[in-house]
C-alpha cells in the first residue's frame, strides 16, 4: 500500500487528479510511467472501461495468444532480465525447425527460465538494472544470434506511414527467405517480433512481461498476429505514443518516444 501511496503522489505532482491517479494505477498494474502515459494520452480503453477488463485493438480473429503463468517477475532478478530473456526467445524460436507450430506455454517457460540464467551469468552478481543488447551481444551468449544490418532508430507515431515507425521499419527488416526477429527495446523494457518470410504470413510479439492491463495476460505470452497491421496496433499499446505538451522541444519529444530495433537471423556456429 505504502508503494502505491507513493506512486499516486509522484502522479499528483504531475499535476493529475488523486482519482486519476489511482484508477491510472490500477489499470497499469501499478507502473507509474504506463500510468502517465495513459493519463496523458487519454487512452481510449482507460476512458471507457475505467479500472478493469483488457483492451484489444485488433479482433479475436486477427490475433492468437499462447500464455505462460509465469512472467519475468516471478525470477530473481527478473525485473532487470528482459534484454536476455527477450533474445532468448529470439534464438530458441530461430532455431526451432518448425517455428509457430513449436510455441507453447512450455517453450516460453523454457525461454524465460534460460534468458534468466544468462542475465544472472553476465551480469555476475553486478547491479545491471537494464542490461542493453550490446552488452549481452558483447558476453558470447548470443553467439548463434546474428545481427543483420546496424541498429536501427524508430520512432513511436500515431501515422503508420511514417518513415521511422513501427510498421516501415519492421517491413524493412523482413527477409525474403529466413524468418527475422527483432528485439524492440524502449528502456526499460524490450520484446521480440518474429518477422515471417515471403511464404509466412503469421507474425509474432513475444513479451515476457505481464500485460493484463492490455491482454488479459498475467505471465509472459506469444502473441500470433495474421497481419503486419494488427502487430502494429499490439505494439502501440505496448508503447504508446506520449504527447508532452506543445511547450517542449520537437526533438525532445522524439527522444522520448524512440525505441531501438535489433533484427536477427540464426548463425550455425560449427565445432
Amino acid at each position: 500500500m505504502e508503494h502505491r501511496d507513493e506512486a499516486v503522489a509522484l502522479l499528483k505532482a504531475m499535476g493529475f487528479e488523486h482519482s486519476a491517479a489511482r484508477a491510472a494505477l490500477e489499470w497499469c498494474s501499478g507502473n507509474v510511467e504506463a500510468s502517465a502515459n495513459f493519463l496523458l494520452n487519454g487512452h481510449p480503453s482507460f476512458a471507457a472501461s475505467g479500472t478493469s477488463g483488457s483492451f484489444e485493438a485488433v479482433s479475436s480473429a486477427e490475433v492468437r495468444n499462447i500464455h505462460c503463468p509465469l512472467s519475468q517477475y516471478s525470477l530473481e532478478a527478473g525485473q532487470s532480465s528482459c534484454t536476455c530473456i527477450a533474445m532468448t526467445n529470439a534464438l530458441h524460436f530461430l532455431r526451432s525447425s518448425n517455428h509457430i507450430s513449436d510455441l507453447s506455454p512450455e517453450f516460453l517457460q523454457c525461454a524465460l527460465l534460460a534468458g534468466n540464467q544468462t542475465y544472472l551469468k553476465i551480469a555476475r552478481n553486478r547491479t545491471v538494472e537494464h542490461m542493453s543488447a550490446e552488452e549481452a551481444l558483447d558476453s558470447g551468449e548470443f553467439q548463434c544470434l546474428e545481427l543483420i544490418g546496424s541498429v536501427r532508430q524508430g520512432i513511436i507515431s500515431r501515422d503508420d506511414q511514417h518513415p521511422l515507425g513501427f510498421a516501415v521499419q519492421l517491413q524493412e527488416c523482413k527477409s525474403e527467405r529466413f524468418w527475422t526477429c527483432v528485439l524492440i527495446t524502449k528502456t526499460p523494457e524490450s520484446v521480440v517480433i518474429c518477422l515471417p518470410p515471403s511464404s509466412e504470413t503469421e507474425y509474432v510479439l513475444i513479451d515476457s512481461h505481464p500485460r493484463s492491463h492490455l491482454f488479459g495476460t498475467e505471465g509472459s505470452y506469444a502473441r500470433i498476429h495474421f497481419s503486419l497491421s494488427a502487430l502494429v496496433d499490439s505494439l502501440k499499446q505496448i508503447f504508446p505514443m506520449t504527447d508532452l505538451g506543445s511547450d517542449v522541444p520537437e526533438l525532445m519529444a522524439a527522444m522520448y518516444n524512440s525505441f531501438d530495433l535489433y533484427a536477427f537471423q540464426y548463425k550455425q556456429i560449427l565445432a
